[in-house]
């Protein structure tokens, strides 16, 4: 991320709507063919979501120079780079997982893998596949088009996240997911969770019904660095 320069941005702010509802939901997630529908179990636990409301780059000075250590072998497309380090400095007060940023960029197609998770201290990144919801990407051919946070969409919904708990459910070892924009506010009551699926494998992510799901060989490492409040980004072209 070097040559970073101070950007001039306005202030614009975006309700962090992410109810915490009780009870059981259904989950708008693929099963692999062998599993049946289930019910999410309980809720999140923990209780990581600030009130009130993050603020959105857009007419504020951000000076990014401290981040210029950030992905030294340039994996991560720019524009989404910049955009999530910026949100990330703006809102760190709320940000309780400061260790880890991940990017999904939903622009690049599902042979390629376009998650990216940035370590905030060493600057490192890894890549992942993610899977993206089956309408969003409704030809089936790697290219996710349309995203939607309506209910019984089974598409990905865009914009920033903070993670949850984790828990059990009908897809293992899984991740509470809270929308911060009006774009992704329904996808803890979508039951949009992290997780894995044997549909996601190097080469080409499956559909799910609209959650980011990763290879099931990941989930132990991944989900306990990434839980209790850390940044996630979905990104498609958004100014």
């Amino acid at each position: 991320m070097k040559g970073f320069m101070i950007i001039t941005a306005a202030l614009m702010l975006t309700s962090a709507n992410a109810a915490m509802a009780l009870g059981s939901r259904l989950p708008e997630e693929s099963k692999q063919v062998t599993q049946p529908q289930e019910k999410q179990e309980g809720s999140d636990t923990i209780q990581n979501i600030p009130g009130g409301f993050f603020l959105k780059p857009s007419q504020m000075s951000v000076n990014l120079s401290k981040y210029d250590h950030l992905d030294p072998k340039r994996l991560v497309p720019t524009k989404p780079l910049e955009q999530a380090v910026k949100f990330y400095d703006l809102n760190k007060s709320k940000i309780k997982n400061q260790r880890y940023l991940t990017i999904v960029d939903f622009t690049k197609r599902a042979s390629t893998a376009r998650m990216f998770l940035i370590d905030m201290s060493t600057g490192a990144v890894r890549t992942f596949w993610v899977s993206a919801g089956k309408n969003s990407d409704p030809d089936n051919d790697g290219w996710a088009t349309s995203f939607s946070n309506q209910s019984g969409s089974n598409k990905s919904s865009l914009g920033f996240y903070l993670t949850g708990g984790l828990y059990n459910g009908g897809n293992g070892r899984s991740m509470y997911l809270h929308g911060l924009e009006a774009s992704n506010s329904n996808a803890y009551k979508r039951a949009i969770v992290m997780h894995g699926a044997g549909y996601v494998s190097p080469g080409w992510a499956g559909r799910s019904l609209g959650c980011p799901a990763i290879e099931n060989k990941y989930v132990s490492d991944l989900l306990p660095k990434l839980t209790g409040g850390s940044l996630l980004y979905h990104y498609y072209n958004q100014n």
